[in-house]
């Protein structure tokens, strides 16, 4: 080793500048790789957030496939209660149907015992009842009343098959027919009873006329 620090034996490179090409390569270089390298990594961060996206984007499939499948799955039990619904509306319309009739059947039969029972009672005690004509009356009030009965069934029929096209309240179905039926009933009642000429109509006519005049 030499006074000014150098080894001896080795070779010291020239300590001199680089010349002006040498630096305009060196920082071309330079400038060239970063180039590279920014690119690089703006392909990399494009990758990672579409991969990112891609994940997303089935994750939200797999949630939209989740939700059509409960909101399926609760629009099937929604139209199955609603089935229950309807049937059960049916099923009380008959049952109140049928407990109309049950009521006017049973009525008649009170009514038609009560009379009889009357009848006979009156029978033994009076000889003048004229069973004859009062048997003729019968006979032509039961056809009146035959008569009464076809035209509300009729009338029943073609209210129920009118108001199937109609999402009307109940109760208002039932009170317009209620009022059909029983208007055309009555007509038809009323006209048969006129035809066979039955003396209690007439009776029951000249009864509202005395009560209007006086």
């Amino acid at each position: 080793m030499d006074r000014r620090g150098n080894t001896c034996g080795q070779p010291q490179l020239p300590d001199r500048p680089l010349c002006p090409t040498l630096q305009l390569t060196l920082s071309i270089s330079k400038l060239g790789i970063f180039c590279f390298y920014l690119p690089c990594k703006a392909c990399q961060l494009g990758l990672d957030c579409c991969r990112k996206l891609g994940e997303t984007v089935l994750r939200l499939a797999q949630l939209t496939t989740t939700v059509q499948e409960e909101v399926s799955s609760l629009k099937g039990q929604i139209e199955a209660k609603n089935a229950q619904l309807a049937d059960a509306q049916s099923e009380l319309g008959r049952r109140a149907k049928r407990a109309v009739w049950e009521l006017g059947l049973t009525t008649s039969i009170a009514a038609t015992i009560h009379m009889l029972a009357l009848y006979f009672l009156l029978r033994r005690r009076f000889s003048g009842l004229q069973s004859r004509r009062l048997l003729l009356s019968i006979g032509k009030i039961l056809i009146a009343t035959l008569a009464l009965c076809i035209v509300t069934k009729l009338a029943l029929a073609g209210c129920d098959t009118a108001f199937e096209a109609y999402s009307l309240a109940p109760k208002i179905t039932a009170l317009i027919t209620l009022l059909v039926a029983g208007l055309l009933g009555i007509g038809a009642f009323v006209g048969v009873a006129i035809l066979l000429k039955i003396g209690e109509l007439q009776s029951a006519v000249d009864l509202i006329r005395r009560k209007r005049a006086g």
